[in-house]
């Protein structure tokens, strides 16, 4: 959902919000942060690699819609979403945006 931010949006969003360490994988660095989330608006997808819940990954495509701002969530186990299968489930989600 912060891709589809602007850029200024970001950074005052990032100068209000304390980044909390969920796992040992959740960022907390907002300059590593914001560069994921430029990642994901150039990439068009997002990923959660245990950095919310540790065992569990997610991918999101974010829609938007006039104003609406959504996305479409998968998420799975990460012992069951080898990284081989990024690809795969990354290409099924934005697959979606195309119809």
């Amino acid at each position: 959902m912060l891709s589809q931010l602007s850029d200024e949006e970001i950074d005052d969003l990032l100068a209000r919000t304390e980044l909390k360490k969920y796992t040992r994988y959740s960022i907390t660095s907002k300059a590593v942060y914001k560069k994921e989330i430029l990642e994901v608006r150039r990439q068009g997808i997002a990923y959660d690699k245990e950095e919310y819940i540790e065992g569990m990954v997610a991918f999101a495509v974010p829609i938007k819609a006039g104003n609406v701002q959504a996305a479409i969530w998968a998420v799975g186990l990460a012992r069951q979403v080898p990284d081989v299968s990024v690809p795969e489930v990354t290409g099924l989600l934005k697959g979606y945006l195309k119809r």
